[in-house]
């Protein structure tokens, strides 16, 4: 398995994680995993923008595009579901 096969495989890996804890609500009950998983899609997302994947240039460097926007894609839409998770605690009280 070479570099670029480790690092792919590992940014799936957390987009994967995201999408679990996020949808299982863990988070809801636990807010440092919510605010780690949204650093982790930021720095996930900048590094993948800023350097790229190895093994994707040139006219594959949007793939490196594609997956850096998706972890930012990822953070917008977290932060929204924890405003609404804010709003329904606030209204609750």
């Amino acid at each position: 398995m070479s570099n670029t096969d480790l690092i792919f495989m590992t940014l799936i890996a957390l987009l994967a994680l995201n999408q679990f804890v996020i949808r299982t609500k863990q988070w809801e009950q636990r807010q440092w995993l919510f605010w780690l998983l949204q650093l982790s899609s930021v720095l996930f997302g900048s590094w993948v923008l800023i350097w790229g994947i190895p093994g994707f240039e040139g006219q594959l460097n949007v793939i490196n595009w594609l997956v850096g926007l998706l972890f930012f894609y990822h953070a917008a839409r977290n932060y929204l579901r924890f405003q609404k998770f804010q709003r329904s605690q606030k209204n609750n009280r």
